[in-house]
């Protein structure tokens, strides 16, 4: 039997704006100091949008820490756009570790492949979802280099 991994999972209710959006889209971040992994998500939307609803969430002592652009503060990236499976990337930064980084991307992989979105309430609130390591194993994550 595959060990089991958890992860917090938020969907968040992202205001449609006029422009075009991804659909459905998320966010992963890792905690090194807590090794835990927080799944942002949204049906639609933009990931800045989802990134400060995201935001709202955290204690002032922890989201005044944090950068204030998603591309700056999330490890990982994705969408689910009328495709088979999702994209994901995550972001490779100069002094962060990029397996952590990696295996964030692997928990929003699996967050959006079980539709997430659809089967927990958006109400802005984290969730516990338990995941095997054999699923996290197999997700497909793509690398996007920032030099920052």
């Amino acid at each position: 039997m595959s060990e089991k991994k958890i992860i917090n999972v938020g969907v968040f209710s992202i205001k449609p704006s006029s422009s075009i959006e991804n659909t459905p889209i998320g966010l992963a971040f890792h905690s090194a100091e807590l090794d835990e992994f927080d799944i942002a998500v949204a049906d639609q939307g933009h990931h800045q949008s989802l990134y400060a609803a995201y935001m709202r969430t955290l204690p002032g002592e922890i989201s005044s820490q944090m950068p204030g652009m998603y591309f700056d503060g999330a490890d990982a990236f994705g969408f689910h756009d009328n495709t088979p499976l999702p994209d994901v990337y995550y972001l490779e930064r100069q002094g962060r570790h990029a397996i952590s980084q990696e295996m964030a991307a692997r928990a929003l992989f699996v967050s959006l492949c079980a539709r997430t979105y659809y089967n927990l309430p958006a109400d802005n609130r984290m969730r516990e979802m338990q995941v095997s390591q054999e699923r996290l194993d197999k997700a497909i994550v793509r690398s996007a280099r920032r030099s920052t």
